[in-house]
């Protein structure tokens, strides 16, 4: 009974080192694993942002030059009453207006046409506004001098519009709102130069304010699925990638270990029982490169040893 018990003790010793390691080759390839799935996640957020400001950017640019025949247009239509009056006598009466706070017949006139292209959704334009840049010492600021919004009317460009039209942008992209008009959620505002329709206008401007909310959120959400899409791929391809290696390792760690460690140690221990039984001609193979050949090599030269001694004792030599 005790000779079948060794066998089997060592096989159990050798058979939790194999767990042992491919355990541990597990957790090893899990966390490469996870690494790698969220390093190439942070990539697709990557992309993803870059794609939709890059898809965000020409949509706005279609907006812009749609807003900026439809804004010539508009500016045609109150251009024959505008180019009636001198410039100057154009700054003045708009200066008269802003001091007394008193719409002139052309603003309520501009006011008008503003509305109606409003009410007809052109182009999801939500707000028009016409407004004159600061003209000294007629005007030291920029105003709004007519609006579809006629709250508006009379109050002052913001900085940020102004700084933009100065600066030769044709168009802003607003993520946060437009400050200062009451609007909020991501909106696009295309800047028109009525000057290009009437010299009488220089330093006018004409500014269109169109939603993108939904177009935003159609893009995010376009994207959004296709990352999840890719996501899944890529982590059904780990998860597989993982498994199959796991697989692998356990089965050529569990061929490697027996054939280098748990048969030679069972060949020593049957050995080792014959020994203890009597048997001092037992046989013991000596295979040269393999892990226990040299236990295997001073195991045999002891049993010589204790066959010769006994050999000596017995006058038998």
């Amino acid at each position: 009974m005790a000779g079948d018990r060794k066998p089997l003790r060592f096989r159990s010793k050798r058979s939790r080192v194999l767990y042992q390691i491919t355990a541990l080759i597990v957790v090893l390839l899990v966390i490469a694993g996870l690494v790698i799935f969220f390093v190439i996640d942070n990539a697709f957020d990557r992309l993803i942002e870059k794609s939709t400001d890059k898809l965000v950017e020409e949509e706005a640019k279609t907006i812009n030059n749609a807003l900026t025949y439809q804004a010539e247009r508009m500016v045609e239509e109150v251009a024959g009453d505008i180019e009636a009056y001198d410039p100057q006598e154009l700054q003045q009466m708009f200066f008269t207006s802003f001091q007394n706070k008193e719409l002139s017949e052309l603003q309520e006139t501009a006011i008008s046409t503003l509305k109606e292209l409003v009410a007809t959704g052109v182009l999801g334009v939500e707000l028009i506004i016409m407004a004159t840049l600061a003209m000294p010492p007629v005007l030291e600021e920029s105003m709004i001098i007519a609006s579809s919004d006629e709250i508006l009317v009379f109050d002052s460009l913001p900085d940020y519009i102004t700084s933009a039209i100065e600066d030769g942008e044709a168009y802003l992209f607003m993520e946060d709102g437009a400050v200062g008009f009451g609007l909020e959620g991501e909106y696009l505002v295309s800047f028109y130069d009525m000057s290009r329709v009437s010299p009488t206008l220089a330093r006018f401007w004409g500014l269109h304010f169109v939603p993108m909310h939904d177009a935003v959120v159609d893009i995010q959400e376009f994207y959004n699925s296709e990352k999840n899409r890719a996501s899944l791929i890529l982590a059904l391809i780990i998860g597989g990638t993982i498994l199959f290696v796991i697989l692998i390792t356990f089965f050529v760690l569990s061929y490697l270990i027996r054939k280098q460690i748990t048969e030679p140690i069972e060949e020593l221990s049957a050995a080792a029982e014959e020994v203890m039984e009597g048997n001092l001609d037992v046989e013991i193979e000596v295979r040269e490169g393999e892990e226990f050949d040299g236990l295997k090599r001073a195991f045999k030269e002891m049993v010589e040893n204790f066959r010769k001694y006994i050999a000596k004792s017995t006058g038998e030599e």
